[in-house]
């Protein structure tokens, strides 16, 4: 091996790492020896003839002295609570009307059991879910008794957008009287 320690940098040059314990995360060859990389991709994994040979001569080789090395984690910055809820919650992406919401709610509600929560992402369009409650036809945010209309028997919480995606306060849940029921709120319940 010609060149060892953590010293060395790979960025944008060609380089084979040997002598580790290469997790590849593929099924079909699940850990390795070495891997080739050139212009900081990886072009070859397996045995380190295997990674020479993929590489023109006289590359360098790096020792990772037994360690492990495995695939980059590569985060473009998602809240994972948000985008984890987005694939679990319903979405209300597209309602320009308190009209169209309360469309939306009653759709869930004759797909849900008797008494079950109804909850929902935020009001607008993802990723920031700016304009509301301007952008509705009606300039303003739905009340429970909208929600109440199509809900009566389940409770429905629509979930406020999250902290800063709102850039101003106040930050607007909502939720129908069954819901507030259920959670004890009533007309002197103290804020927390």
């Amino acid at each position: 091996m010609s060149t060892s320690g953590p010293e060395h940098s790979i960025s944008g040059g060609d380089l084979i790492i040997a002598n580790g314990d290469i997790w590849t995360l593929n099924e079909a060859l699940p850990a390795a020896d070495a891997m080739a990389i050139s212009s900081g991709r990886v072009v070859a994994v397996g045995s380190l003839d295997h990674c020479r040979q993929s590489m023109p001569p006289g590359t360098p080789e790096y020792d990772a002295r037994g360690n492990s090395v495995i695939p980059g984690l590569v985060d473009g910055h998602a809240h994972m609570d948000r985008e984890g809820l987005k694939a679990e919650l319903p979405s209300l992406s597209g309602c320009t009307s308190i009209a169209e919401i309360k469309e939306s709610i009653r759709q869930l509600v004759a797909a849900a059991r008797p008494g079950e929560w109804i909850v929902t992402m935020p009001l607008g369009t993802p990723p920031d879910f700016r304009g509301m409650p301007e952008s509705l036809a009606e300039g303003r945010w739905p009340t429970r008794w909208d929600l109440d209309e199509v809900a009566p028997n389940n409770p429905v919480y629509i979930k406020s957008i999250w902290g800063y995606w709102r850039h101003t306060l106040p930050l607007v849940s909502i939720a129908n009287s069954k819901a507030l029921e259920i959670a004890g709120i009533e007309a002197g319940t103290a804020p927390p």
